[in-house]
């Protein structure tokens, strides 16, 4: 593939990312998320972890709520202001987090059965939804971009459930991988129990655990980066969690240049396209309150209620 049709690849995907399905797709997932973390939020004893879509940080472009100070930022500082715009790897990141942070307390933190029980549920929830989410979206897009076909919702949603299976088998692959290691490591600690004889045979064969402990790492790395080359897999080849398993594993293992550089390209891609919508949603909130704080007789003086609401004040 030469680069002019690299970037014309490019360029249709940004603008397919301004999709307004696409959005609804991903708005929709992450309200499901985070409702079922306020649920789970009251069955744990532990602070409220949940938070709902707009109480969401928006990373680089935080510090500038309304869009008008953003874009008057550009004229005195365009070099900050162009980084803002096409490196938001946190705010694009959100879904991996969503997963990553229940994984890390289920190992880190083990407070109590319940908290634990919780935590694997927030896990399966964000796997689940998310899942889902990309696997319609990869197939949307998949579908406009190679193909020039434009998919229904109802198709996109019916594939997508269709495969729910896969795609959580494709998780639960790696999770069996390190539950398998680290179980061996457990059985490390039972031995290490033993009165007398114990801590002396797990100290000569402390090798062995640290052996476990370098597996587990690359495990984790390797499901964090490619959980969602796992996911887009099913989504374009229509294929089960095993071969998205084997796809994901050969990028990281035979080709882990070319992934790095996919990863910063739709990194610098979705967040170009955070930012447009961004815009887009602050400019259509401000016309809204605008016009009814004018009926009101508050948008002369800027003193009213909505248009302190809608000026992000």
């Amino acid at each position: 593939m030469s680069a002019r049709e690299r970037l014309d690849l490019v360029l249709a995907v940004v603008r397919g990312s301004l999709d307004p399905r696409r959005w609804l797709i991903g708005g929709l997932a992450a309200l499901v998320v985070a409702a079922g973390g306020q649920l789970l939020d009251g069955l744990s004893e532990s602070e409220p972890q949940a938070q709902w879509p707009w109480q969401m940080e928006l990373a680089s472009l935080e510090g500038d709520r309304k869009a008008e100070s953003f874009l008057l930022s550009a004229e005195s500082q365009p070099g900050d202001t162009a980084v803002r715009v096409a490196w938001n790897p946190r705010l694009l990141g959100r879904p991996l987090s969503d997963v990553v942070g229940p994984a890390v307390a289920i190992v880190g933190r083990r407070d109590s059965w319940s908290e634990t029980a919780v935590e694997w549920s927030r896990f399966l929830l964000a796997v689940i939804t998310w899942s889902l989410a990309g696997v319609m979206l990869v197939r949307l897009t998949a579908a406009d971009v190679t193909r020039g076909e434009s998919l229904s919702l109802a198709q996109v949603t019916g594939f997508g459930l269709s495969h729910v299976a896969s795609l959580l088998s494709a998780a639960l692959i790696s999770l069996s991988c390190f539950g398998v290691l680290w179980g061996l490591g457990a059985v490390g600690g039972l031995i290490a129990k033993i009165p007398t004889a114990g801590p002396l045979i797990v100290s000569l064969l402390w090798f062995i655990p640290v052996v476990l402990g370098l597996l587990m790492a690359f495990v984790a790395v390797g499901f964090v980066t490619g959980w969602p080359l796992m996911v887009a897999t099913i989504g374009v080849e229509d294929s089960d969690g095993f071969d998205g398993f084997s796809h994901a594993t050969g990028f990281l293992t035979d080709r882990p240049a070319l992934l790095g550089g996919h990863a910063v390209l739709g990194t610098v891609v979705g967040s170009i396209a955070i930012c447009l919508a961004w815009c887009l949603l602050s400019l259509t909130l401000w016309l809204a309150a605008a016009s009814v704080s004018t009926g009101l007789g508050a948008f002369a003086n800027g003193t009213g209620e909505l248009f302190a609401i809608s000026s992000g004040e």
